[in-house]
């Protein structure tokens, strides 16, 4: 997001662009912290099926499907 621009030609921006150009990369920046907490809000809400998940069903479902 940086636009390949090195650090001496942001020191070389007129002052109004370099305002510019650090509010455009703290909201870019914002936006992709709001869809990374989301993704990890909805990954969080998997974790808890997993960990209510009964291990005995599954147990119970594969030895009577598969029989020794």
């Amino acid at each position: 997001m940086h636009l390949h621009m090195s650090h001496e030609d942001i020191k070389n921006l007129p002052i109004q662009y370099r305002r510019w150009l650090i509010k455009r990369l703290s909201r870019h920046f914002e936006q992709k912290k709001a869809v990374y907490d989301s993704s990890s809000n909805s990954n969080s809400s998997s974790g808890e099926r997993i960990e209510k998940f009964d291990i005995n069903k599954v147990d119970k479902f594969f030895s009577s499907k598969f029989k020794k």
